[in-house]
Parts: structure tokens; C-alpha cells; sequence
């Protein structure tokens, strides 16, 4: 997947560390992101780690952007 970095969007990890939708129970080890690419139309997804255990994902947000994050198992 190719999410490019956009200067003044938010990157995914501070968005998702800072929400309070976020529970106890989620599971921020595989936080994913849906991205419909503008020129195409073909829906684009990634997988990211947002714990903090590993360097930040330098992925930027972008309007439209879909933020799912599952339960632990």
C-alpha cells in the first residue's frame, strides 16, 4: 500500500493514541486504514502498528480516510 505524506493532514498514530473511541480492549498492534485513491477509485488498505513498541508509521491521514481497529482476540 502506498499512503503519501501530506503536509498538514495528522498522521494515524497520535490520531488513534488520542481518541476516545479507543478502548482498553482494542488492539492498536493492527490498526487498519482504507483509502479510496482519487485518480483511480480503487480502495487501497494497510495494516499499521500504533502501540509505540516499534517507530511511528509515517502515515498521513487524508479526508475519507476509514480508521478500523479490532478487539484484542
Amino acid at each position: 500500500m502506498n499512503f503519501r505524506k501530506a503536509l498538514g493532514l495528522s498522521r494515524l498514530k497520535p490520531v488513534v493514541q488520542n481518541s476516545p473511541l479507543v478502548l482498553a480492549s482494542s488492539d492498536l498492534s493492527r490498526v487498519k486504514v482504507t483509502r479510496t485513491d482519487p485518480v483511480t477509485g480503487q480502495k487501497l488498505e494497510g495494516v499499521f502498528d500504533c502501540t509505540g513498541t516499534k517507530p511511528a508509521p509515517e502515515v498521513w491521514l487524508m479526508d475519507g480516510d476509514l480508521i478500523e481497529i479490532p478487539e484484542r482476540p
